[in-house]
């Protein structure tokens, strides 16, 4: 068994330095500004690169795409492209973009950038090709947070702990006041979920699944989602030790489901299509979710003792 781990770990240290290798993209370093390139594949990959962002912090990566909305020191908000070939990326600001928002939410397939300020009770929504953006919507709202559609066209937002669905029209729905938890669009549907108490909803489309009733978590449980996907749902269960995460289809039926023995805190796509971060307490590896792939997977990558920076010597 020792053997066959060291034959892994070598054939992921060749696959790190070898040209057209699959890339898993970017997770958080140990700074809030710094990320590290992981490439290879589940079970053969490594983390390598590191890229450093010249800004206060990372407010969100960009799903399917290796780009980053970032706040600059001044609170201003700008993107930032992570290249392998570069040491720093370089940044593009958001002219007229709100003033330190206190929320940032990527469309599920990334082409929408959502920015919010509940001080300033305003909601932004940023067409975003390439590294250039567009301001296309504007709305006086006070969200505690928010999550918006690909193409911008719907708007999800907590407001006074009610959930609210707002439509190209600037019509308000009410969705729910339970909805205490989590909540996001899917990617390449209609429909959306949220978490209430202990069910997991859907919204949207001709017709609503039935709601899915998530059992009885203990209080130190944290639930997370995410859109994982066309039409599909990732659910995380994390709680002290051990974390629980599932797949579902947007007619709220299993597609996988996996146990991560760690803690994970927090789930962040990496810029890759379909891969996520499962962002864990304290050292150890890094956990991931290769949820595009032909057959989906949680795995692990070891974190290298002195990751090279961009640039650097292969």
């Amino acid at each position: 068994m020792k053997s066959f781990l060291l034959s892994i770990l070598a054939g992921a240290a060749c696959l790190g330095q070898s040209p057209g290798i699959p890339e898993l993209g970017w997770i958080r370093g140990e700074e809030p500004a710094r990320y590290q390139r992981v490439a290879g594949v589940a079970g053969a990959a490594q983390i390598g690169q590191q890229a450093e962002v010249a800004a206060a912090g990372v407010l969100a990566m960009r799903p399917g795409s290796a780009m980053a909305a970032v706040m600059l020191e001044d609170g201003a908000v700008a993107l930032a492209r992570l290249d392998a070939a570069s040491q720093e990326p370089a940044l593009h600001r958001l002219p007229g973009a709100v003033e330190a928002p206190g929320v940032a939410a990527w469309s599920p397939s990334g082409d929408v950038l959502l920015l919010a300020s509940q001080e300033r009770e305003l909601v932004q929504v940023w067409k975003v090709e390439d590294s250039q953006a567009e301001l296309v919507r504007e709305i006086p709202l006070a969200a505690e947070r928010a999550a918006v559609s690909d193409g911008g066209g719907r708007i999800l937002a907590r407001i006074g702990g009610v959930l609210y669905l707002s439509g190209e029209e600037g019509a308000m729905v009410e969705v729910s006041r339970q909805a205490a938890g989590a909540f996001t669009f899917l990617a390449g549907s209609d429909r959306f979920a949220w978490i209430e108490g202990e069910l997991l909803r859907f919204g949207g489309g001709a017709a609503e699944p039935e709601p899915i009733e998530l059992g009885s978590p203990q209080e130190d449980v944290r639930l997370m989602l995410a859109s994982a996907g066309r039409a599909k749902l990732l659910l995380v269960e994390a709680g002290e030790t051990e974390t629980r995460v599932r797949l579902w289809d947007a007619e709220g039926r299993v597609q996988g489901e996996w146990l991560c023995p760690a803690a994970v805190e927090a789930v962040r796509p990496t810029g890759s299509a379909g891969v996520f971060h499962l962002a864990t307490r304290g050292e150890g590896p890094a956990w991931m979710a290769d949820l595009g792939a032909v057959q989906p997977s949680v795995f692990f990558v070891p974190r290298s003792e002195e990751p090279q920076r961009q640039g650097g010597e292969q």
